[in-house]
This record gives structure tokens, sequence and C-alpha cells, in this order.
């Protein structure tokens, strides 16, 4: 599990195991805007 998905599990914003699944499933880099991707 990536550090981002354990910090929102802990912090109780991930309570849902679908959820959870999706996180470590989607990279998020496919919703990053192309002209914020190289910051």
């Amino acid at each position: 599990m990536s550090e981002l998905v354990n910090d929102l599990i802990k912090n109780g914003y991930l309570k849902n195991d679908l959820l959870i699944e999706a996180f470590n499933k989607i990279d998020r880099i496919e919703f990053v805007p192309e002209e914020i991707e190289s910051i």
C-alpha cells in the first residue's frame, strides 16, 4: 500500500474496502493536468 493510502486510512478518510482497493489500483498521475505534470 502506498504512503498516501496509509495516511488516508490512518486519518479516517478511507474507510471503505472498495475505495481503498481503487486508490491502490488507479495511477493518480492520470488525473494531473498536463500543464503541471512536470512540477
